[in-house]
């Protein structure tokens, strides 16, 4: 698969996930806050804006930030 096709697709579903989080904040049987971070994730994958946004984010917490790096790294190179 092309790359340009992979972050589209990247793209595409981290905003359905990001809208299905927004609405899901509203229904008491999904977890909306979990949807809203997975799709975000996905969106920076693939967009530098987002990637700098999560790692900012979370370089309050170190110990969660070497996490999320380390998963980052292994998730882009299989991805991308």
């Amino acid at each position: 698969m092309p790359k340009k096709y992979k972050i589209i697709f990247l793209q595409t579903a981290g905003f359905l996930l990001f809208v299905l989080g927004v609405i899901s904040l509203f229904l008491p049987f999904l977890q909306g806050i979990i949807f809203i971070i997975c799709g975000l994730y996905l969106m920076s994958l693939s967009n530098p804006k987002y990637e700098k946004l999560f790692n900012e984010s979370l370089s309050k917490f170190p110990r969660l930030h070497r996490m999320y790096i380390r998963f980052h790294n292994k998730i882009k190179e299989w991805l991308l």
